[in-house]
């Protein structure tokens, strides 16, 4: 099971700045993450993106047939501070 989420609150957000940006504005808690992970590998699923915000959630399933230029426009507009 590959889990994919890219906002759960952990120490890293706080010591990195990271948590002044939009990326972690509004964080999904580490035992909601889990528990669906758990569950999705419990059915038998090979991919699940959870935590996220649903466009996010578009951009991970959109993410291979984008161009690299596209994807890291995305993830510097992410992790800019407010």
């Amino acid at each position: 099971c590959s889990l994919q989420s890219s906002n759960i609150y952990v120490v890293f957000e706080k010591v990195s700045g990271l948590e002044k940006t939009a990326l972690f504005s509004n964080p999904a808690s580490a035992y909601r993450v889990a528990k669906e992970g758990y569950n999705a590998m419990l059915s038998g699923k090979l991919d699940l993106i959870v935590g996220l915000p649903f466009s996010h959630r578009i951009l991970m399933i959109l993410q291979p047939f984008l161009s690299k230029k596209v994807i890291m426009k995305q993830i510097f507009e992410m992790q800019r501070t407010n």
